[in-house]
C-alpha cells in the first residue's frame, strides 16, 4: 500500500488507534536532540521533537483545501510534558488558534485556513511540530481521546467544494499514538519527576508533598505546616513550631535563647550569657579553651583522648601489668594508686611457722 511504504521509508513509528483503515492517517516521528529518530528506549528527562504527519488513503488521495485541523493532546500520559506546539505550514496568511502547549484544561490545537493551505496525498507530510519530555514512560496521543472526560479527538476538514470532515471519533481518522520508553526510570505516574512511592499525590503533576498532611498539597495550600499562619508570612513555612525570627539569624524565635539577640542563639549553662560570648559555656569553672568537653558540665578531661570523659570512663588509665606490678583487677589497681603508687598486701595462713608475703613496687 503506497501509505505503508511511505512510512516504513521515513522510519515512522505509527501505532493505530481506532478503526483499522482510516481515510486520513495520522502518524508521530520522534527524534533525539541529535535529530536522530527514536526507535527504542530513552533516558528519563530526554527532549523528544515530535512531528506530526497526515496523510490519505488511495480513496481520498488527492484531497485538496485541507483548512482546517485539529488535534488533541488530553489521552497523553501525564509523565509526558508537552511543550513548544508549533504549525509547520505557511500560516502567515492564516488565522492560527492554540499554536503553544500546554494550556491549562485544554487539550486541543486547531489550524483553521482559507483554500490552497494543503493538499493531502499518499506520501506523508509534517504539518506540526512539539516537545515531549519523558519524565515517565507512557503515550503519546494526539488523535483520539473520546475516553478522556472533556476532550474532543482529532478532526480534519478539506475541500471547499465539497466539504468533507474526518474525525476519530467517527472511525476515519486513525493513528496518531506514538509510546514513548523511558528506561530504568521508577514508576513515576504524573511525570512530575517525584516517584510515586515518594509522591504524596502521584497522579497530580502539580503537586508532590503535602507538609501538614491536611490532604492539600503544599503549591496549592496557603498554610503548608499548618501552623494558622499563611505561607507569605511565616517565615520558616515548612516548620509547624516556627513563625517568626525576629533577629534574623535563621534560628525561630522558639528555639533562640536570645529571639532579639543576632550573635546568640544558645545558652548552655542558662547564665544568661550565650555561649559565644560565654568563656565558660558549660559553666564547670574550666574555660572552653582548656575543657575537652566545653558543653558538658559533668566532664572537662580526657586523658587517654578516645573520646570519653575521664569521669564517665571506667579504670580510665587503669590497664593490669603483667609480670609484676599490678596484678589485680581495677578496684584494687585503684587502691594502691591512691596510695602513692606502692601497696602491700600481707598475707597468712594459719598453721605453725608459715607464711606468706606478696609486695608491689612503683606502678
Amino acid at each position: 500500500m503506497k501509505i505503508a511504504k511511505a512510512l516504513l521509508g521515513a522510519a515512522v513509528l505509527v501505532l493505530p488507534f481506532g478503526a483499522a483503515r482510516g481515510d486520513i492517517l495520522v502518524s508521530l516521528e520522534a527524534r533525539d536532540a541529535g535529530g536522530a529518530v527514536v526507535t527504542g528506549s530513552v533516558a528519563q528527562g530526554t527532549a523528544l521533537t515530535v512531528e506530526v504527519l497526515l496523510a490519505v488513503d488511495e480513496e481520498h488521495d488527492p484531497l485538496p483545501d485541507v483548512r482546517a485541523i485539529e488535534f488533541d493532546f488530553g489521552g497523553s500520559a501525564a509523565g509526558l510534558a508537552l511543550s513548544d506546539f508549533s504549525w509547520l505550514l505557511n500560516t502567515s496568511a492564516y488565522p492560527v488558534q492554540l499554536t503553544s502547549l500546554p494550556r491549562p484544561g485544554v487539550a486541543t490545537t486547531r489550524f483553521n485556513s482559507s483554500p490552497d493551505l494543503l493538499t493531502l496525498d499518499g506520501e506523508p507530510v509534517a504539518v506540526a511540530s512539539f516537545t515531549a519530555t519523558a519524565n515517565a514512560t507512557g503515550l503519546l496521543d494526539v488523535g483520539f481521546s473520546a475516553a478522556v472526560a472533556g476532550s474532543s479527538s482529532a478532526a480534519i476538514s478539506a475541500d471547499f467544494s465539497n466539504p468533507i470532515e474526518f474525525t476519530a471519533a467517527a472511525g476515519n481518522v486513525s493513528g496518531g499514538t506514538f509510546e514513548v520508553t523511558v528506561d530504568g526510570s521508577s514508576d513515576d505516574s504524573d511525570g512530575d519527576g517525584v516517584p510515586d512511592d515518594e509522591d504524596a499525590f502521584p497522579d497530580d503533576p502539580d503537586e508532590s508533598t503535602d507538609t501538614d498532611g491536611n490532604g492539600v498539597g503544599d503549591n496549592a495550600d496557603p498554610d503548608d505546616d499548618g501552623d494558622g499562619v499563611d505561607d507569605p508570612d511565616d517565615t520558616f513555612p515548612q516548620d509547624p513550631d516556627e513563625t517568626a525570627d525576629t533577629d534574623s539569624d535563621g534560628t525561630g524565635d522558639n528555639a533562640d535563647a536570645f529571639p532579639t539577640d543576632p550573635d546568640e542563639q544558645v545558652d548552655t549553662d542558662d547564665n544568661g550569657v550565650g555561649d559565644n560570648a560565654d568563656p565558660d559555656d558549660d559553666g564547670d569553672g574550666v574555660d572552653d579553651a582548656d575543657d575537652a568537653f566545653p558543653q558538658d558540665p559533668t566532664e572537662t578531661t580526657d586523658s587517654d583522648g578516645d573520646g570519653i570523659g575521664d569521669n564517665a570512663e571506667d579504670d580510665q588509665n587503669m590497664t593490669p601489668r603483667v609480670g609484676g606490678g599490678l596484678c589485680g583487677l581495677g578496684a584494687v589497681g585503684a587502691l594502691w594508686g591512691a596510695l602513692g603508687g606502692w601497696a602491700a598486701l600481707w598475707l597468712q595462713r594459719s598453721g605453725p611457722r608459715r607464711r606468706w608475703r606478696s609486695s608491689a613496687g612503683p606502678v
